[in-house]
């Protein structure tokens, strides 16, 4: 049988951490996070659902970051396919497919490309402008079998040529509400 594991990094994520976890926790076998010196409570709240923890000590590159959690999931837990998720994003349980259909949907996948394809999935972001919260969706590749990896220090992209293909999977992302990651991703973009 395939094995999806659930890949991120997080960094002082208790706010959505638990939120995310709970949304993805019955579409993966495993769960792999690469902490990257989180201080407050991301680390109990991850072993609550039975995560593997690794530290990563953080050098301003989300790509080094993604790829040594992907590194630890195809070696060590021996992922066929990784879901790469931000804790600030979550399956949006009301829109996507449940679980057994799911793996039926990535099992389809594989039958017919192999390896040789990195999933799309479907992101609703939502941001505010002036007072009002307003939504754009995006399409990004976020299921990847297993050797695929990313570059670009700030919005990292998969670096593989393979084919996209759509997948049933839906995610809400809500970071851009928060003042912190805005302000984050300029302190990176200015010194980059």
């Amino acid at each position: 049988m395939m094995k999806v594991n659930l890949v991120m990094i997080v960094k002082n994520e208790e706010r959505s951490l638990e939120h995310s976890l709970s949304a993805a926790a019955p579409y993966v076998d495993d769960i792999i996070i690469a902490d990257t010196g989180s201080t407050d409570r991301s680390r109990d709240i991850a072993a609550a659902f039975g995560a593997h923890v690794y530290d990563f000590a953080w050098c301003d590159d989300f790509s080094a970051a993604r790829n040594f959690a992907l590194e630890k999931s195809d070696e060590d837990h021996e992922a066929d396919i990784n879901l790469s998720l931000d804790a600030d994003e979550y399956l949006d349980i009301k829109e996507n497919t449940d679980p057994d259909t799911f793996r039926h949907t990535l099992q389809h996948i594989v039958d017919r490309y192999g390896k040789r394809w990195i999933g799309q999935v479907h992101i609703n972001n939502a941001f505010k402008e002036g007072n009002e919260i307003n939504h754009n969706i995006s399409i990004v590749p976020r299921i990847l079998p297993s050797g695929i990896r990313y570059t670009g220090t700030i919005h990292e992209q998969i670096d593989s040529r393979e084919s996209r293909v759509m997948t049933p999977l839906f995610i809400a992302h809500d970071g851009y509400l928060y003042p912190e990651k805005s302000e984050r991703n300029l302190n990176y973009l200015f010194t980059a």
